[in-house]
């Protein structure tokens, strides 16, 4: 027999998936992230970011063609008083005034310069860690592949002299 499963409010589910920082009053996401750093929620079969779900369940619904701006500018705040109905225009104006965009000024967040310098720093600063991995993986399976190379020649060997 199927056991049957109690569902919860989405309501119940979201408030399980946060704390709250005493210092800012922002409530910080602690359940599944995008590698945005923003927050993810199911919520009515649909995964959406968290601050839209937190908005959608405590204040209202988002109205069509506008986004939500964190006036906190913290990404994993969920905290529908940090959070303002605004335009992407206006979003992106205010994301400018701290500093966020790109310092060419392009009109995106990185032009293509900044993207390759973000993206050399980050491949110099993950390089050890990417030698280290390989040089253990090379350690853990230099012996077994040694050993498979003995097999195979001394097998070969003895398919010739009994052939």
């Amino acid at each position: 027999m199927a056991k049957k499963y109690k569902v919860r409010p989405p309501i119940e589910r979201f408030k399980e998936k946060y704390i709250v920082d005493k210092h800012t009053g922002c409530w910080l996401w602690q359940g599944s992230h995008h590698p945005n750093g923003y927050g993810r929620f199911n919520l009515n079969s649909m995964t959406i970011f968290a601050h839209r779900a937190s908005y959608m369940l405590h204040v209202g619904d988002i109205p069509k063609g506008l986004v939500l701006d964190h006036l906190c500018r913290n990404t994993r705040c969920v905290n529908p008083g940090h959070l303002e109905v605004v335009t992407y225009q206006e979003n992106r104006l205010r994301a400018k005034d701290v500093g966020q965009r790109c310092p060419h000024d392009l009109g995106k967040s990185k032009c293509i310069e900044c993207r390759n310098e973000y993206q050399r720093k980050a491949y110099w600063k993950n390089r050890d860690a990417r030698l280290a991995g390989q040089k253990k993986w090379y350690r853990e399976n230099i012996e077994s592949q040694r050993e498979r190379s003995r097999n195979y020649y001394y097998n070969k060997k003895e398919l010739k002299d009994n052939g």
